[in-house]
């Protein structure tokens, strides 16, 4: 007969590089320009690795804002006399160059002018990304000074404005809304009210359009088609009141709703993919 040979091999399988993995949700951030923010989050509360391998992070989407990453801990500063929102997000790479990224984390930064006002005890007010508008007030050792729910749903957007001599906390949804709030550094409920049409925070900016020191100008931006449509509303805490002041259109074309709004040295640009491509003097003066 014919003889057989039995032979045992033995396969040893390696396992394949794993890729970084990103839980929670990272919270939308506001702060004053000219200070650099406590650590307003810390990614490696938000990004691990099933190997364990060391997590190198790089953010994305920063043009007048600049974002410093130490051990995962993230800070923020900004230039004086900017008022911009930027979409920023994180992305962590393992040795082996695969990735994970985070949810879009907005960041708005809005300028103060020199005033008897202090809050020199606030690092920067964060706000929820999704369900409940959660508003947090955080103070420069990293404790809670306020904190309250402006909406119920849809995640909250803020922004530090002043107008009076006095800081108050600006909210839109993160997702589009008619309603827009603001409040004391406390929380109080200073103006609640309906703006027609619905607003996003990408088409709206906050800051400072002339010499009157008792308001605060919001700019929004409506696209119809490939035009855009501004409107500037005054702010007035006194009043508890925003109230229309301006309007213009920009016929673009513009073909997107990906642009924002920024106001710098009391002129409002508009920036799609981060190139400016409309200059107004919205108040002239």
């Amino acid at each position: 007969g014919t003889a057989t040979t039995l032979q045992t091999v033995t396969i040893t399988v390696t396992n394949a590089n794993q890729s970084p993995v990103f839980s929670g949700t990272l919270p939308s951030v506001s702060f004053v320009p000219g200070t650099i923010t406590t650590t307003v989050f810390d990614l490696d509360d938000y990004f691990t690795d099933p190997d364990s391998d060391l997590l190198a992070y790089t953010v994305s989407g920063a043009i007048l804002i600049t974002v410093t990453i130490t051990d995962g801990a993230v800070s923020l500063s900004a230039a004086e006399a900017i008022s911009a929102t930027e979409d920023l997000v994180f992305t962590a790479t393992d040795p082996t160059g695969d990735t994970a990224t985070s949810n879009t984390v907005a960041v708005i930064v809005t300028p103060e002018e020199a005033s008897e006002v202090d809050i020199a005890d606030v690092s920067h007010v964060s706000g929820s990304t999704t369900g409940e508008g959660t508003i947090t007030i955080v103070g420069t050792d990293g404790s809670t000074l306020a904190s309250w729910k402006a909406f119920s749903v849809g995640g909250v957007i803020p922004r530090i404005i002043k107008a009076r001599n006095q800081y108050y906390i600006l909210t839109v949804k993160r997702r589009s809304g008619s309603s827009i709030h603001a409040y004391t550094l406390h929380g109080s409920v200073v103006s609640n009210q309906n703006i027609s049409p619905q607003v996003h925070y990408r088409k709206l900016a906050v800051g400072n359009l002339n010499a009157d020191t008792t308001t605060e100008e919001l700019v929004l931006g409506t696209r119809r088609d490939s035009k855009i449509y501004f409107k500037v509303l005054s702010f007035d805490p006194k009043k508890g009141r925003f109230t229309i002041t301006k309007r213009a259109i920009y016929n673009g074309p513009i073909k997107t709703n990906d642009y924002a709004l920024v106001i710098v040295q009391k002129t409002v640009t508009l920036f799609t993919k981060g190139v400016p491509r409309f200059n107004w003097k919205a108040l002239g003066h």
